[in-house]
């Protein structure tokens, strides 16, 4: 599993996460944002192979943002990116299992 801090996104910003499934992927991987260290009130998308899921969220509070990329092993990839109030903040190709991590201040 890849982890990775990414940086810090003001408060009040509108954070949008898209995952996009390779076209060669064979199983569906999941999308999952959520504000704070618990699993509790985040959300999730299944995005199937050759798909594309987003989820938007509002980082309204002082916390931790964490954006999890799951796919079914390290042969399924896809492109997540993040964009903070329009703005493109990260976008890059992600396989297997990764998580990146935003300071919400």
């Amino acid at each position: 599993m890849a982890m990775s801090f990414k940086g810090i996104i003001a408060l009040e910003s509108d954070v949008t996460a898209t995952l996009s499934a390779s076209i060669e992927n064979q199983r569906s991987g999941v999308l999952l944002v959520g504000l704070g260290v618990s699993a509790r009130g985040a959300q999730e998308a299944v995005v199937a192979p050759k798909g594309s899921e987003t989820i938007s969220i509002k980082a309204d509070k002082n916390s931790i943002l964490e954006i999890k990329a799951n796919f079914k092993g390290p042969t399924e990839t896809g492109t997540l990116e993040v964009t903070v109030s329009g703005a493109v903040r990260n976008s890059e190709d992600v396989s297997d299992k990764t998580t990146w991590v935003y300071s919400v201040e």
